[in-house]
């Protein structure tokens, strides 16, 4: 992990989107084939707005904007996944997938401070059941997380962030409140590693991660963790911490998340998405 290479935005790919919600103009990487597509007009309810998620399961894709939309991976057209428990003016919140499980929170309506409906599961996107109601149609969810074998729900409590994860019931994964959202969690080996604020934690135990500035994001290869801040560094984690890698004076553009990405296998890349006027992402070989 040595070098790292702004591409700016061309527009709104929603592929981009199954990474870090970014767009993109590349040549080389692995988003270059997507400049050659046909543009879908099935994709123009993703026009001007921001696509929160987006998951595979199974043979289908399933994004969130304010509702919960999906279509098949292999082509097709977008659809709104409509669902009695849901109600008719629904917003989704966050959607992970652990193992072939498809988990949605959502609340009753688009209206600020609408109240949850709860986490909502299903195993093909159209029978849907509300899991662990005391917990989940009570508390105040702001997103959801997958760690691979394991669902996270970030929580506000009276204006603390709390983590907590799916066994069988809703319970505390053991981090102190803090002020900021956790930006994800990622698993390497038995360990569960969640950035939050200006810290990285193993499971419950300061990581001791070098920052300066809050973490924007983490991801994992299945062996090293990697992380982002805000202050436009990325750090690797084995068996102890890498010097930073800064990014690219190039742009302004702040940090919004990381994530790696393994197809295809022979050119792995990490990809960090930016925020802001011109958007844009950052390829690190």
């Amino acid at each position: 992990m040595n070098t790292a290479k702004l591409k700016t935005s061309l527009g709104l790919l929603l592929l981009a989107a199954l990474i870090l919600s970014s767009a993109c103009d590349n040549s080389l990487g692995f988003f270059s084939g997507i400049q050659t597509e046909t543009v879908q007009s099935s994709n123009k309810i993703f026009v001007e707005t921001a696509t929160r998620d987006i998951v595979k399961l199974g043979g289908n894709y399933y994004a969130v904007t304010k509702g919960i939309y999906t279509r098949a991976a292999a082509s097709g057209t977008w659809s709104l996944v409509s669902n009695a428990a849901f109600g008719d003016n629904y917003r989704c919140v966050g959607i992970a997938v652990v193992g072939t499980d498809l988990y949605a929170a959502i609340r009753g309506s688009d209206v600020s401070g609408a109240a949850m409906k709860g986490v909502f599961v299903t195993t093909d996107g159209s029978s849907w059941n509300l899991v662990d109601s005391a917990f989940s149609t009570t508390k105040d969810i702001q997103t959801l997380y997958s760690a691979t074998d394991r669902l996270y729900a970030v929580v506000n409590e009276s204006g603390s962030y709390n983590l907590y994860h799916l066994s069988g019931t809703f319970v505390d994964s053991g981090l102190a409140s803090s002020a900021t959202m956790a930006t994800g969690v990622v698993k390497v080996g038995a360990n569960y590693w969640t950035a939050q604020g200006d810290k990285v934690f193993n499971d419950s135990a300061d990581a001791a991660a070098p920052s300066g500035s809050n973490f924007a994001g983490i991801a994992t290869d299945g062996t090293n963790v990697y992380v982002v801040t805000a202050g436009r560094n990325v750090y690797r984690y084995n068996a102890g911490w890498s010097a930073p890698l800064a990014l690219s004076a190039t742009t302004t553009e702040l940090p919004s998340g990381i994530a790696y990405v393994a197809d295809p296998a022979a050119t792995p890349r990490l990809v960090v998405g930016l925020s802001g006027s011109s958007k844009g992402y950052y390829e690190v070989a």
